[in-house]
């Protein structure tokens, strides 16, 4: 009896012994593509794609040849469900498109659902608004360690990213001051920001606490701890208006303009290096204390 016997070119064969064998998955494809881009983006744009990664954790570990449009569809609606700007469901939309181009190009067998994932409407999600004296107060008087990192940000003006990649050795106890390596733009990397005495013990605490960050938690974490203090002072904000509050009460209590830019890492032409001198340290001190 005549049988049809299929021959397999020997990379074919091989080819579908690897994808047997091995069951790649976002986490995989993560890991592996991450360090081709160092060194080629900015140091900026890889902590951003490491937050974007947080926010895919439900479909990480997922078979990447499994995972339908649905399953990345609802991680952009999970986004939006909790507060989440477009903007950031774009970043994370932008993050699967690379990982889904990248597996591609590696003959991994994954369909690329991307072009077609819905965002929503391009809104803003809370209108920048700054806390008043009283939701601080409140914050204050809350008896949870989830503050600590929400007080950082009202009296240094830093972006949330900014306070997440801060490290140990970014704080200068001696001096009181603090300095922020990585930034979205180039105006707010490497600027000082003197630590406010009412945060200074908060600071001290952590640094002594930590071995590398300050705060050892993802964006994704900070959001959910953001969000339930915020609940917990029956107010609603989002993370950046606690830097608009900075700029706001800095320029309520008469801060110079030229403080207050290189406190919150503005663009500005007077100073077009970050060598600070005794001076404007002090002006730059004063400013920060003007905050109650």
């Amino acid at each position: 009896m005549n049988s049809t016997i299929k021959h397999y070119p020997r990379n074919a064969y091989l080819r579908m012994h690897r994808q047997s064998a091995c069951v790649e998955t976002f986490k995989s494809i993560y890991e592996k593509w991450l360090p081709t881009r160092v060194g080629i983006v900015s140091k900026s744009a890889i902590e951003s794609y490491r937050i974007a990664y947080d926010h895919i954790q439900s479909i990480a570990n997922m078979p990447i040849n499994l995972i339908k449009y649905s399953d990345m569809q609802y991680v952009i609606d999970s986004m939006r469900d909790n507060g989440l700007s477009y903007a950031s469901a774009k970043k994370v939309r932008t993050l699967l498109s690379l990982l889904s181009k990248y597996a591609i190009v590696n003959d991994i067998d994954i369909k690329d659902y991307t072009p077609f994932l819905n965002l929503g409407h391009d809104v803003s999600v809370y209108p920048h608004k700054p806390f008043t004296r009283q939701q601080i107060n409140r914050l204050w008087s809350l008896n949870t360690t989830d503050i600590c990192g929400i007080l950082i940000l009202l009296y240094t003006g830093m972006r949330c990213g900014e306070l997440l990649s801060l490290r140990k050795n970014d704080i200068n106890l001696r001096t009181k001051c603090l300095i922020i390596r990585q930034s979205k733009t180039e105006a707010g990397r490497n600027r000082l920001i003197p630590i406010h005495s009412r945060i200074l013990p908060i600071v001290t605490t952590l640094y002594r606490n930590s071995s590398d960050k300050i705060l050892p938690i993802s964006y994704a974490q900070f959001s959910k701890q953001f969000k339930s203090v915020m609940t917990a002072i029956k107010c609603s904000h989002s993370t950046h208006d606690c830097r608009h509050t900075v700029a706001t009460l800095l320029d309520k209590y008469g801060a110079s303009p030229t403080a207050t830019r290189a406190i919150l890492g503005h663009k500005h032409g007077d100073i077009t290096t970050k060598v600070y001198t005794h001076k404007e340290l002090r002006e730059l001190r004063k400013a920060i204390e003007l905050l109650p």
